[in-house]
């Protein structure tokens, strides 16, 4: 939490988990999958979360102590509302998170459209918008963040 983080963990080079700070009682679990999934470039994976999957932003990054035991802080953001709304750099800009037909970042969206001549539909509404592809490791369709000028 001081650092900003809703998620930081520290592992042992085999993936096994030393300190969580998200989740203390997850010390001693491997976790090697997920030390193999990601990189010092941030990506979207869905995480278990104290046992409930969430979609968060991670990255990893390694260090050394006694210049031969390598260690591993993993880290990032949970994706929710208000991971979102503190993206907006303007009140009338809004950041919106599509996974799988689902939306994040905009209450009651019942309808969306894909993105064409930098416009989308929300609700039988147009908006300017614009699309941007991000880094994911997973099996499903990409996520996307769209942000929307909502004046």
């Amino acid at each position: 939490k001081p650092m900003g983080f809703s998620l930081l963990e520290i592992t042992d080079s085999t993936g096994t988990i030393l300190s969580s700070g998200h989740f203390p009682a997850s010390r001693g679990n491997r976790i090697s999958e997920k030390v193999a999934l990601l990189s010092n470039e941030p990506k979207i994976i869905e995480d278990n979360v104290v046992d409930q999957k969430m979609l968060t932003l991670q990255a990893k990054a390694a260090f050394t102590i006694a210049d031969s035991i390598t260690f591993y802080a993993l880290g990032g953001m949970v994706i929710d509302e208000q991971f979102l709304a503190q993206l907006s750099p303007l009140p009338n800009v809004k950041v919106l998170f599509k996974r799988n037909g689902a939306v994040l970042g905009m209450q009651n969206v019942r309808t969306i459209s894909e993105i064409r001549d930098n416009e989308i539909i929300i609700n039988d509404r147009k908006y300017p918008a614009l699309q941007i592809p991000l880094a994911f490791a997973g099996e499903t369709d990409p996520p996307v963040l769209i942000v929307i000028l909502t004046k």
